[in-house]
């Protein structure tokens, strides 16, 4: 079983207790994201969004884009 993208959790402010919290429009929520959603999330947007001029690309390497990915993953996952 996969774990979900995000889950909300409600602290109770008078026992301080947490509970997983499944109405995520409430306001007490506190939202978690798992880290691997977030980099893959942002490797979307950065191959959406920049764009390079890979003239010089030897067919069998990593074009300057993915370069880029990988080295953001390794970044993020420090």
């Amino acid at each position: 079983m996969e774990a979900p993208e995000k889950i909300y959790i409600i602290i109770d402010p008078v026992w301080g207790s947490m509970c997983v919290n499944y109405d995520k429009n409430d306001t007490n929520n506190i939202e978690y994201v798992r880290k691997d959603s977030v980099i893959e999330k942002a490797c979307r947007f950065i191959k959406e969004r920049l764009s390079f001029d890979d003239s010089w690309h030897v067919e069998g390497e990593d074009c300057m884009l993915d370069k880029v990915i990988k080295d953001f993953k390794k970044y993020m996952k420090e």
